[in-house]
């Protein structure tokens, strides 16, 4: 899928990239604006109610006012906002400082570099903005990379002999006969070799590389051969073939993660059309975005867009990049070939900090971290995949990532006094399954806690416990268990009723006590002497049998039954939550990140109602990720949802 277009005179290229490729002289200044006086985003253009500051908007073409700490929970910090201009800093500073009275402590925006930033970085072109966007520099300094963990390429021959390659790679086939160029460029936009003073840095920065020929049969013997991930920078068709969909499936059920260029716009036809292997089940589809994050090489020409439809999974730099087909040529070519293996390289990365992670781990972690992209390409929304490629983003949740199979079960049909007294004890147990034994067990409640599979409990009211199994490898799973006192207490004077206070809530009954009957042959020996027993009726709850009603033992689903939903999410914005309870209580409600850090305290000691409660987070402020949202109630009871921020 390639889109090169060779030159003879190298050099009269390269100085041609460099001009086109020069960007505008930008400013940036960090100053504090209220929340009420943020100008807003309107047809493309920010705008001021504030005349000042909307005329310094115009006068510096001020492209962008974005918070420059959302992560911050400190008030004072969530607004201060980053400024930046197509203008010099010290011409922004100046005009925001002495004109525009509603921005205050102005200072010159931080200007950050990285400590380790490879020689050949960017190479030989200032056009090679690529790993720019994707946050490479960031992603480095969290991995360089395993040079035990390698990316599979299936595509035409490699120059074997580069620079870039030849200390790179784990097998190659030296049967291997076709053109050298596409390969070469294709490998070396993976995992070519990086911060070796020559060519170009790659992605994959210490990533080895394993090259296969282009063929359906390579990704299979690629796969068996230890493959975690294939690059397929290639189309093999435009249509559907039942033995090539089986090929995937048996390489993604032997544990491959298959990526594949979605097409380049002419591709099968029309860039709305299915091209293959890209758009077969199991495989990793990805098209292009140029350095704006826009669909379009030519922003405003639809034309001039690659492959956009319900297959692609995620986006990447495939336009105008610095390629190098063979040794010491440098050009500029386009093409989702290009995008496609910085998502593979990217995939090293993430095995070198997490080799356990699966292939469905794998394509959460890519589109859940991704950049979002739907809003500058609103016409291709829904049609270019999950976002843009984030490596930094992409690597770090890999790091934190955890994928134990660990469970737990915790025992249900727990004892249910009548007439408690402090002498009866209950028995509760949990079993754990899967990780790694050997397990540890804690139960908590509001008021208790133990350690231990199974425990003995006196407890003097009901209970809802809460017990977490880890397993030797720190993974950890919870489960809940109610424990239920049932106070059983005569009602004197009205003949055959007696009061029981219960653990669980009648269907329709919003009160906690509930009365039933029961006969006097049947009242538990220490039951309080003198109650006055009799006949019953319906109207009193009883079905005129003798004995105690049944009443359920097992409370574990109806203690406290809240659902949880969120919409929509992933979301880049806000996200309603709908909480739906069975009971009224205090209930706190936080939202945390992957490592249990509090981002946000929506709730805390609030009384909600027990059916239809709903509030609006808004994410926003905080990085792409997963989030959860907790639910505490005073009873003991805990509910989590994930939430996805684009």
């Amino acid at each position: 899928m390639k889109s090169i277009h060779f030159s003879k005179f190298v050099l009269p290229l390269l100085f041609a990239i460099s001009i086109i490729t020069t960007h505008a002289q930008q400013g940036k200044v960090w100053a504090t604006i209220h929340s009420k006086q943020v100008p807003k985003f309107e047809n493309g253009q920010h705008v001021s109610a504030n005349l000042a500051f909307d005329k310094a908007i115009n006068n510096l073409n001020i492209i962008s006012i974005e918070k420059a700490l959302p992560s911050s929970q400190n008030p004072i910090l969530q607004q201060v906002y980053e400024i930046t201009c197509n203008c010099d800093s010290e011409d922004l500073y100046a005009t925001l400082t002495n004109k525009v009275p509603i921005v205050s402590q102005v200072e010159f925006a931080p200007s950050y570099e990285t400590l380790d930033i490879p020689n050949d970085y960017p190479a030989s072109s200032s056009s090679n903005y690529a790993l720019d966007l994707i946050n490479a520099p960031a992603a480095w300094d969290i991995t360089h990379g395993d040079p035990n963990v390698y990316v599979a390429i299936s595509d035409q021959n490699y120059q074997v002999t580069n620079n870039d390659l030849v200390d790179e790679i784990v097998y190659y086939n030296p049967s291997n006969s076709t053109s050298v160029t596409h390969g070469t460029a294709v490998a070396m936009m993976a995992a070519g070799a990086t911060n070796n003073s020559v060519g170009t840095a790659s992605i994959g920065y210490d990533t080895k590389l394993a090259l296969y020929q282009m063929s359906y049969n390579d990704v299979l013997a690629a796969s068996y051969a230890g493959a975690k991930v294939i690059n397929m920078s290639w189309s093999s068709g435009c249509w559907f073939s039942p033995y090539i969909q089986g090929v995937i499936n048996e390489a993604h059920q032997n544990g491959t993660f298959l990526i594949a260029a979605a097409g380049n716009g002419s591709t099968c036809n029309g860039p709305d059309s299915y091209v293959y292997p890209a758009s077969y089940d199991n495989v990793f589809s990805v098209t292009s975005v140029g350095p704006s994050n826009s669909h379009e090489r030519i922003i405003g020409n639809p034309s001039t867009t690659h492959q956009h439809n319900n297959k692609v999974d995620l986006s990447a730099p495939g336009y105008n990049l610095v390629l190098s087909p063979v040794q010491g040529w440098f050009i500029i070519g386009s093409g989702t070939s290009y995008a496609s293996p910085m998502v593979t390289g990217t995939v090293g990365l993430m095995l070198a900090v997490n080799s356990d992670l699966t292939s469905e781990d794998i394509e959460t972690i890519l589109k859940a971290s991704s950049f979002y992209v739907d809003d500058v390409n609103p016409e291709y929304a829904g049609l270019i995949g999950a976002g843009r490629l984030d490596a930094a983003a992409a690597v770090e949740m890999a790091l934190n990532f955890s994928n134990c199979d660990l469970s737990i079960e915790a025992s249900e049909n727990q004892t249910v006094f009548y007439g408690y007294s402090p002498t009866e004890c209950t028995s509760i147990s949990a079993i754990g399954s899967g990780g790694n034994a050997p397990y540890t067990y804690t139960w908590t409640s509001l008021s208790d806690s133990y350690t231990g599979a199974e425990v003995t409990i006196c407890p003097e009211e009901s209970q809802l416990f809460s017990v977490k199994v880890t397993d030797a490898n720190g993974c950890e799973a919870i489960d809940e268990v109610s424990v239920c006192v049932i106070n059983v207490e005569c009602q004197t004077g009205n003949s055959g009723n007696m009061k029981v206070e219960m653990c669980q809530i009648p269907p329709g009954n919003p009160s906690n006590a509930h009365t039933i009957c029961i006969n006097e042959s049947a009242v538990p020996a220490h039951l309080a002497i003198g109650c006055v027993l009799g006949s019953c009726d319906e109207q009193n709850d009883c079905d005129g049998n003798s004995g105690i009603p049944e009443i359920e033992t097992s409370y574990k689903s109806n203690f406290v039954d809240v659902a949880l939903t969120a919409f929509p999410n992933p979301t880049k914005n806000k996200t309603s939550i709908s909480l739906t309870a069975t009971t009224q209580g205090n209930y706190s409600i936080s939202l945390t990140d992957m490592t249990g850090r509090i981002n946000q305290q929506i709730y805390k000691g609030k009384v909600l109602p027990y059916i239809n409660s709903s509030f609006e987070i808004d994410m926003s402020p905080l990085t792409q990720g997963i989030y959860v949202v907790t639910v505490k109630g005073s009873n003991g009871m805990l509910k989590t949802l994930k939430i996805i921020k684009d």
